[in-house]
């Protein structure tokens, strides 16, 4: 009821959602036979893009302007993740990309879980750019690989745990799990043989799990008229409510 209830408030969010459903219709469609045609890519990208602005439309009426803050800065590392994924080839980079951006989502769902995990993606990050700099010859994006596996489950696990509000809570934990999943599906399609079927299912999936994890993610900040507890606290500071009116 709340949510429909939104909706309805809120029409510039509905037409960005209506737009990212014909976007991921098409993408689903390109990516049965044109899976890395630069039309599907750029479709790819736009449903991204889409769910950041769907993340900056609802920062105006969520629930807590820093919670939404977060949100906002870890879908703009998403963007520029995948834009150096997609079409710059480059995998390292983008991966370190996507490190910044759990590292905001650990941020947001438990902040006593930040520090140790911005410690690991420093020393990952510095032991890569000195083996580029000098020159090693080492699969660097297995390293990276392996700190991200860290962290998408870790960001996973504490969106669970987090002290959002209860519909906010379930958008991301349904979010992180299609992300987590998306991202199993990157590991087994780069891990099989070349032009297998196995590579071919796991190609499809992943992105079939990640659009729609992204749009429940921009969604799960806003505020949905539920009462905040007073004894709830975010990022170790005491909720402020926004200004938008509650509808009970």
């Amino acid at each position: 009821m709340a949510m429909k209830l939104f909706l309805r408030e809120n029409k510039q969010i509905v037409f960005l959602l209506g737009a990212l459903a014909v976007i991921y219709a098409v993408m689903v469609c390109l990516n049965t036979n044109f899976a890395f045609s630069l039309i599907n890519r750029t479709f790819k990208y736009a449903g991204v893009s889409v769910c950041f602005l769907t993340a900056v439309a609802a920062y105006k009426v969520s629930f807590n302007r820093d919670d939404a803050k977060l949100l906002v800065w870890a879908l703009l590392f998403t963007l520029v993740s995948d834009a150096l994924l997609l079409f710059a080839s480059a995998p390292e980079l983008g991966v370190l990309s996507f490190l910044i951006v759990h590292l905001l989502y650990i941020r947001r769902y438990k902040k006593k879980s930040f520090k140790r995990n911005l410690i690991l993606a420093l020393a990952a990050a510095s032991f890569s750019a000195a083996g580029f700099w000098a020159s090693f010859s080492f699969p660097y994006i297995l390293l990276l690989g392996a700190v991200y596996a860290v962290f998408i489950f870790t960001s996973t696990i504490l969106a669970f745990r987090s002290n959002l509000p209860p519909i906010n809570k379930r958008l991301a934990e349904i979010g992180m799990v299609l992300f987590l999943l998306c991202d199993l599906n990157v590991a087994i399609s780069f891990l099989a043989q070349s032009g297998s079927l196995v590579q071919w299912i796991a190609g499809n999936l992943e992105w079939i799990f990640y659009i729609p994890s992204q749009a429940l993610l921009a969604l799960s900040a806003a505020g949905y008229g539920s009462r905040i507890p007073k004894s709830i606290r975010l990022f170790g500071d005491s909720v402020k409510k926004s200004s938008r009116p509650s509808a009970e």
